[in-house]
């Protein structure tokens, strides 16, 4: 048998669409230095040529998105169900210089890594509309109907962030007003905790 004669005709990418965001974060301390006053995202979004599309977020800064929109290159007119494909033509035309190293900070510090990243995701989220399931199902199947969750708490300077940076929104009632509040040492992250338990 030829594989060609296996092959299946289906739709291609034929739109790329970068949108960074900005959403409001207050000032939080942590490994890397004082958080800013804005967490930035970058949301793509992949439109095939019968109008599937597919939407992914990644951590949003310029190099990322310039690279994203440089991959158009790459990704338009690319079948979204052949990620291999994708991700070694991507590394191939932008690859050169990439380190193999994930850097020193506590996320990925390789561009590529993102940026291939978002592509898969939103090229998932196509294959999941184009057969009617799930991405889970394109995964291996779900594994459990719930999943335990848990968060932590930040050290933090006093602000609210966003437009109000280091200052407080004297309207804030409730956990909005506490959130805003230091939370340097052990004992206000406790207050910190309390507030969120009573709050919610």
């Amino acid at each position: 048998m030829n594989i060609k004669s296996c092959a299946r005709e289906g739709p291609v990418i034929k739109e790329l669409r970068v949108t960074p965001i900005a959403v409001t974060d207050p000032p939080l301390l942590n490994s890397a230095g004082v958080h800013a006053p804005y967490a930035l995202r970058t949301i793509i979004e992949l439109i095939t040529d019968d109008s599937i599309s597919g939407i992914s977020e990644i951590l949003g800064n310029t190099e990322i998105n310039a690279l994203l929109e440089k991959s158009g290159e790459v990704i338009l007119g690319a079948d979204p169900f052949q990620l291999n494909r994708i991700r070694a033509d991507i590394m191939d035309r932008f690859g050169g210089g990439e380190t193999d190293c994930r850097g020193d900070n506590p996320w990925d510090s390789r561009k590529l890594v993102h940026v291939y990243s978002a592509i898969e995701v939103a090229c998932l989220d196509i294959q999941g509309k184009i057969c009617g399931r799930p991405v889970v199902d394109l995964l291996g199947g779900m594994c459990r109907e719930s999943v335990p969750f848990s968060a932590y708490l930040f050290y933090k300077f006093k602000g609210a962030g966003g437009p109000l940076g280091h200052e407080l929104d004297p309207d804030a009632t409730g956990w909005d007003a506490a959130r805003q509040e230091a939370a340097g040492n052990p004992e206000e992250i406790v207050a910190q905790a309390r507030a969120m338990i009573t709050s919610w």
